[in-house]
C-alpha cells in the first residue's frame, strides 16, 4: 500500500512539474514572437523611412527650382535650359561631379539672368562650389556684358548646403531699370538677388 502511494505521489509530481513548465514556456514563447515581429516591424518602418527620404532626396533640387521661380513671378527671365555639355565647358561642372543639375539661363543675349542648382555626389559639394565661384569671379573679371549687367553679376551669389549647390544670378527689374547711379543699381540688383536667395534659404529651414 505505501508502494502504491509512493507511486501516486512520484506521478503527481511528475504531472504538476509538467503543468508548471507549460505555464512557463507559453508566455516565453508568446514574448519571443512578439519580440521577432516586432524587429521584423522596426526592420520594415526603418526601409520604408530611408524610401521616402531617398525620394525626398531626388525631388529636392525640383522643389527649390519652383520655390524660387515663385519667389520672382514674372520677373523671373530665365527660359533657355543649360545642358550637361554648357555645364561642363562654361561653367567648367563635369558630369561625374553631380547626380542631378538643373540650369537655365536667358533666352536674349541682352540678359544674363541665370539659375543653376545642382546635387554633387556625395562629398563633391565643396568642388562643385568652387566651380561656380570660379566662373563667377571669371565672369565679373574677364566677362563682357551690358552695363546694365553687371551690378546683376556683382551681386550674384554662390550656396551651398552640404552637397546642394546653387548659383543665383537673377535681379532684371523696374527698381533695377530706375536706378540712376551704380551704387543705387548695385542696392537693387542685391535686393533682387537676395530674393532667390532667401527662397533656398526657406527650403533648408532657414529664415
Amino acid at each position: 500500500m505505501k508502494k502504491l502511494m509512493y507511486g501516486i505521489c512520484i506521478a503527481a509530481a511528475v504531472m504538476s512539474l509538467s503543468a508548471c513548465k507549460g505555464k512557463t514556456e507559453g508566455p516565453a514563447a508568446e514574448s519571443t514572437a512578439e519580440s521577432a515581429e516586432s524587429s521584423v516591424s522596426e526592420e520594415s518602418s526603418q526601409e520604408d523611412k530611408e524610401t521616402e527620404e531617398e525620394s525626398n532626396a531626388a525631388e529636392s533640387l525640383q522643389a527649390v527650382y519652383e520655390a524660387v521661380k515663385k519667389a520672382y513671378g514674372e520677373a523671373y527671365l530665365p527660359s533657355m535650359e543649360i545642358d550637361e555639355q554648357t555645364l561642363k565647358e562654361l561653367y567648367g561642372i563635369p558630369a561625374d561631379l553631380y547626380e542631378e543639375a538643373i540650369a537655365e539661363g536667358p533666352m536674349i543675349s541682352a540678359h544674363i539672368d541665370t539659375f543653376i542648382a545642382v546635387k554633387a555626389k556625395e562629398g563633391k559639394g565643396e568642388e562643385v562650389e568652387k566651380l561656380l565661384n570660379h566662373y563667377r569671379d571669371n565672369l565679373l573679371e574677364n566677362g563682357v556684358m551690358y552695363p546694365q549687367n553687371m551690378p546683376i553679376a556683382q551681386a550674384s551669389q554662390v550656396l551651398r548646403f552640404e552637397d546642394d549647390v546653387y548659383f543665383v544670378m537673377l535681379g532684371m527689374s523696374d527698381e533695377l531699370g530706375q536706378a540712376e547711379t551704380e551704387e543705387e543699381m548695385l542696392a537693387a540688383a542685391k535686393n533682387q538677388t537676395q530674393i532667390g536667395v532667401d527662397a533656398i534659404n526657406q527650403c533648408y529651414g532657414i529664415q
